[in-house]
């Protein structure tokens, strides 16, 4: 086992040398790694600590079964997956959008009757007032 390079300031590249498998592993993280591509986890790496020039890695042999990956149903079934997600937030900005279209739209409609009610009032006075100057002028 190498320890390549410090990547940052809490990540290093490791590479473990019969079967190359390299990975990065960042300070308190731990990696199961499977050496002989069974079904099963060997080593678990652990990056205890580092400094500029040196790591403190933990290394312990393990025998532990790689859980199977879940099906696409399985995987449906827990969640969306990211690209569903972001359509969904879409599909509901659509929706609130089209809502307060239709509010607004309904707040002129209301608006223009109002405004149709209080001309019709004004020209049921301006006719009553005319009714009435003319039978002043009648009587007259």
């Amino acid at each position: 086992m190498n320890l390549d390079r410090i990547v940052d300031d809490d990540t290093v590249q490791i590479t473990i040398s019969s079967n190359p498998i390299t990975f990065n592993l960042s300070l308190g993280e731990i990696k199961k790694v499977n050496l002989d591509n069974d079904s099963y986890y060997d080593l678990k790496v652990f990056l205890k600590d580092m400094t500029s020039y040196s790591a403190d890695i933990v290394i312990a042999l393990i025998s532990e079964e790689i859980p199977e990956e879940a099906s696409e149903d399985e995987r449906i079934v827990k969640g969306f997956p990211k690209e569903k997600n972001i359509l969904l937030i879409i599909f509901y900005v659509l929706i609130g959008i089209g809502i307060l279209v239709l509010i607004f739209v309904l707040y002129l409609i209301i608006k223009k009757k109002k405004l149709v009610i209080n001309l019709s009032i004004k020209l049921k006075n301006i006719r009553e007032r005319r009714r009435k100057k003319r039978e002043e002028k009648r009587r007259k």
